[in-house]
């Protein structure tokens, strides 16, 4: 089956929501759609982000998965990059669409002038991911913490 990627659209915010929580039920995070969801549609508005979706035969249904990221700078590297903030695909329906989607978002990166892009993987991230990174040329830049803070 093919697999189309496109730019999300505002009518993907629910896809995009229950996308989110399939994910996040899957790596086990405690996942807050309402706080995220303001952030999603700042994202498809700016020209310094991206947000794609995967959609199978069609560009419109049934959508089965996203990338999103950022255009910044990477002290550590000294130069642009695009940052991934999050990348999923329902693997049950398309074994292709993550891989499409990564390929458009390096496509997205070259596009704006990027020297490179650093994609993350959190605890629970399913089996291979990080090897596939490995396999495309991916290595790893540093170990983040978070720590919650609240008021």
């Amino acid at each position: 089956m093919s697999v189309t990627i496109r730019p999300a659209r505002p009518d993907d915010l629910e896809f995009l929501r229950s996308l989110a929580a399939q994910f996040s039920e899957e790596v086990g995070l405690n996942y807050s759609w309402d706080s995220s969801s303001a952030l999603i549609r700042d994202l498809m508005a700016s020209d310094q982000a991206t947000v794609l979706v995967a959609a199978l035969a069609n560009d419109y249904e049934p959508l089965v998965g996203a990338i999103a990221g950022i255009l910044t700078s990477a002290p550590l590297l000294g130069h642009s990059v695009a940052q991934e903030l999050f990348w999923y695909a329902d693997r049950s329906v398309s074994r292709s669409a993550g891989v499409r989607l990564l390929a458009a978002f390096e496509q997205w990166a070259l596009d704006h002038d990027c020297h490179s892009v650093v994609m993350a993987t959190l605890p629970g991230t399913p089996d291979g991911v990080a090897e596939y990174l490995g396999r495309r040329g991916y290595a790893v830049l540093e170990t983040q913490y978070i720590r919650e803070l609240k008021p």
